[in-house]
């Protein structure tokens, strides 16, 4: 999920793969309405490699864009929250 401080989610917020493994390039927009404290909305890579690295951009309009490296696990979801500041 891509989000702010409170834990919201950000309306029209995209996910890119950047690197590693994945669909590289892919970017999708998240699911909204949404929140760090729900398993609804938000992003879905599926078919990842448990151990595997990959690298996720996050960018919505107004807020700045930032980068983290994931490793899925094996056994069911992962949640990640990845939080955008305010552009200046």
């Amino acid at each position: 999920m891509v989000g702010e401080q409170s834990g919201a989610c950000l309306e029209g917020a995209t996910v890119q793969v950047v690197s590693g493994q994945g669909p590289i390039g892919q970017s999708i927009t998240q699911r909204t309405p949404c929140d760090y404290w729900s398993w609804d909305g938000g992003v879905v890579f599926r078919d990842l490699t448990p151990g595997v690295e990959m690298t996720l951009r996050a960018s919505a309009p107004g807020w700045t864009t930032e980068e983290k490296i994931v490793v899925p696990h094996s056994g069911g979801q992962m949640a990640v929250f990845i939080e955008l500041s305010k552009s200046k």
